[in-house]
Parts: C-alpha cells; structure tokens; sequence
C-alpha cells in the first residue's frame, strides 16, 4: 500500500456500461499517470450509492466514506479530483468535506482539484478552464454554414449557474459565432436561444449534452421520444437535428482536462488559500 491516494469524486451513476466507459476509463488513467498513488472512486449522490449496492451488489463509497476508510488505512497524503462541471453544489459539498479534514490534522496533506470549469484566465496566471474545454471540444464545433452547436447542461440554484453564461460568452469572444449554451433549469434555459438561431440562419443544430455521464436527464429530458424533449422541441421549430449522446466524460480531450486540473492539484497550484480577514479599526 501506498501512503498516498487520489480520490475520484463524481455524482455516480446506476447504469454499469456508463461507468465503465467514463469513471472506470479516467481511473484507468490516474492510475498510469500517477503510480505512486492508490486510487478510489467516491461518489456524492446517496441514492446512486444504494442503488448500486441494491442492484449490482458493489458497495461504492461516498466522499465521506471514503475520507473514513483512506484514515483508517493509515493513508498520509490525500488528493481528491471532482469530475463535476461547475462548481456547485455538489462541488461545495467536497469543499466543505476537505476543510473538515484539513482541521482534524490526521493527514499529513489534503488537496482538491477544480472541476472542469473554475477558471477564466485571471490575472494572466492561472488558466482559462472556458477557452481549453471549447479548445477540447473543436472538433464537435460545425464549420458549415447554416449548422451550430448547443449545449445543454442541467442547471442549478445555486450561483455557479453563471458559469453557463460565462462559456457562451467566451465562445463568442473566441469567434465561435454558432456555438450556444443553455440549460433544463435555470437562466439561460436552452430555449432562450432559439428566436437567435433562427434570426442568424441555422437550420442544423448539433446537439450535445453537456454533462459528464449521459445519464436520465440525456436520456429522457434532451433526446427523448417526448414531445417537449429538447430534440423534439427544436424539430417542431423546423430544424433539422444531429444527436450527439455522449456524456463529455466518454471523450478523451476532456478526460485530459480533469487529467490537468489533478496535476495543478498534486503540484499545489491554484489551491484555494484561507480568505484573507481585514483589520478593522478600532473607533476612537
């Protein structure tokens, strides 16, 4: 046994092929990348847990389990890498979860990783997570007239929804004119840009979820056979519509992303340092 580990935190999923193709493949390239770690798999939603257990009999651990298990290990070093996409909040439940731990002292080190998209490129140091995850995805971009791609996302409460906001914006600062982003729930929703997509002449949409795994909300709510899936909806408004179904943890120019965002954190770059308390005066 190692003295330190790398822990993969996802949502999880209940369906096995979708695992394999996303979680178990980016395990798979920890592991070569980094063999002097031992790696696990936790997973933040309880309902995926026991749904898994129930079903398939894997008992998966949750981030807080797997916390328990690497101290009880006598594991020293401890690097935990989200796959969320933004940071919300299931992102700030690992956040929480690693300052716990940070003040209990039993690790020598605790580190987190950013998920897929943190930074913008502030101060000219630290990365523009925008621009490489529109870099990754070039490919998906149409170079012909007439046709665009949308991305939709699920959508949150909390105030990382303006991250969706934020990739639209920079697509349209790096010139991808015919690039949209939109969400289930929340502002922008994907049908937001639909009266524009007219208005500019797309006729083709290639539509791609932007989630990790393709789960039920791929499934159901964006290409399903309902009459309000999102694939229904654009074709009802006369657009013709190339389906995408992949999750972006099945392609290998994101899991390189995730991949470079665990190096940042074993290398301690960008971690997140204790807010700064100002000195308040004392009135005289």
């Amino acid at each position: 046994m190692n003295e330190r580990a790398v822990v993969i935190v996802s949502f999880g999923s209940t369906v096995t092929s979708m695992r394999e193709k996303t979680l178990d493949a980016f395990e798979a390239k920890v592991r070569e990348a980094y063999p002097e770690y031992d790696v696990f798999q936790a997973f933040t939603s309880r309902i995926v847990t026991q749904r898994v257990r129930e079903n398939e009999g894997i008992h998966s651990l949750t981030e807080k389990g797997a916390m328990y298990h690497l101290a009880a290990q006598g594991y020293k070093e401890v690097i935990l890498q989200p796959l969320h996409i933004i940071p919300g909040a299931e992102y700030d439940k690992v956040v929480q979860l690693v300052e716990k731990w940070k003040n209990e002292r039993i690790f020598r080190r605790i580190a987190l990783g950013r998920p897929l998209l943190r930074f913008i490129g502030q101060e000219g140091e630290r990365p523009d997570d925008f621009a490489l995850f529109l870099d990754a995805i070039r490919a998906d971009v149409p170079d012909v007239p007439g046709e665009g791609l949308l991305l939709v996302g699920h959508g949150t409460i909390h105030q990382s929804q303006a991250m969706y906001s934020a990739l639209h914006l920079k697509a349209r600062e790096l010139g991808l004119d015919n690039v949209w982003v939109g969400t289930l729930e929340g502002f922008p929703e994907w049908n937001y840009w639909l009266q524009e997509m007219q208005y500019v002449g797309i006729r083709k949409i290639h539509l791609k979820p932007f989630f990790f795994m393709a789960g039920d909300h791929v499934i159901n709510d964006i290409f399903g056979a309902e009459e309000d899936s999102v694939a229904n909806v654009l074709r009802s408004k006369g657009f013709e519509v190339a389906e995408d179904h992949r999750g972006l943890g099945e392609q290998a120019e994101v899991q390189a992303l995730y991949l470079e965002h665990l190096k940042d954190a074993v290398a301690d770059r960008y971690m997140r340092r204790p807010a700064h308390r100002p000195v308040i005066p004392k009135v005289i």
